[in-house]
């Protein structure tokens, strides 16, 4: 297995990780924010996801139907990530409208604020994943 792979693979788990811990922060304050933290996290588990996928499909040689290989994957993955940080962001603004037409008191706001804190202090502000080497050779070109 390619250091690659293994970094996509480990990408996945800690997003996991980090997308549990803030949902869990979210479900128990039901604050906006937090919320919106769970989806920047659920968009990175997908694209991770999408990474693995698109890195082990570029990986293929070249055959008849793709003379110049199939590193186009890697582009469809960056498509998928656009698309999915939209709708995160759609559904942000949705619950932020919501939430101002309707206010609610957040009940023990710290003691429950502080569960997000688990999920930030270890990886710092948002969780830094690693960034996959990726190779774009004839991108250019009409086979994908």
């Amino acid at each position: 297995m390619s250091t690659t792979i293994r970094l996509a693979i480990a990408s996945i788990f800690v997003g996991a990780l980090v997308l549990g811990i803030k949902t869990l922060a979210w479900w128990l304050t039901g604050a906006v924010a937090l919320l919106a933290d769970a989806l920047e996290s659920t968009v990175n588990v997908a694209t991770a996801i999408a990474a693995l996928i698109a890195i082990r499909v570029a990986a293929r040689p070249a055959d008849a139907s793709h003379p110049y290989g199939h590193h186009k994957a890697e582009l469809f993955s960056a498509v998928l990530e656009g698309v999915m940080i939209i709708v995160a962001a759609l559904l942000i603004l949705r619950e932020a409208y919501l939430g101002f037409l309707a206010p609610r008191v957040l009940d023990m706001p710290i003691e429950r604020l502080l569960v997000n804190g688990l999920a930030t202090v270890p990886f710092g502000k948002s969780p830094k994943f690693v960034q996959l080497p990726i190779k774009m050779h004839h991108s250019t070109s009409t086979a994908c």
